[in-house]
């Protein structure tokens, strides 16, 4: 009697061993999904750079060299904060502006994030959200 009482708490004991690492391993694996799906959307977050100038320009974003086309768009990573857009061209386009992007004003399309900057001849024009909609849905 007493050996199948032992036997059955052991039993027991391992039965709930196994559910619990079961469990844990579940709950490890939304936690890292969740982890995953966070570092994606993250990394999700564009700046729409749409470039309102005759020639090719070279941007460069927080040290990191962008190409925009003339009269055409690009996109590139970024993160809410403060940033540094110097632009030049072969033409004279030589100047330097300031973006404070915040978290509120991001439009989201299609699972990305963006924020949006218009380069003109001689400054940066950020884009309200509604604007900003606008040129990245057009552009498809």
């Amino acid at each position: 009697m007493m050996r199948r009482l032992a036997m059955a708490t052991s039993l027991a004991v391992g039965a709930a061993t196994v559910a619990v690492l079961v469990s844990g391993a579940a709950q490890s694996g939304i936690i890292t999904h969740s982890l995953r799906r966070a570092a994606a959307a993250a990394k999700a977050n564009v700046l729409h750079i749409s470039s309102h100038l005759a020639e090719t320009a070279q941007v460069t974003v927080d040290g990191k060299p962008v190409t925009a086309p003339g009269y055409g768009s690009t996109t590139t990573p970024i993160a809410a904060g403060h940033h540094v857009l110097k632009v030049t061209s072969a033409h004279g386009v030589n100047y330097q502006g300031t973006l404070d992007l915040k978290e509120a004003d991001l439009m989201t399309w299609k699972g990305k994030g963006y924020w949006c900057v218009n380069l003109l001849e001689s400054s940066l024009q950020p884009y309200s959200k509604d604007e900003c909609q606008e040129d990245v849905t057009d552009a498809g």
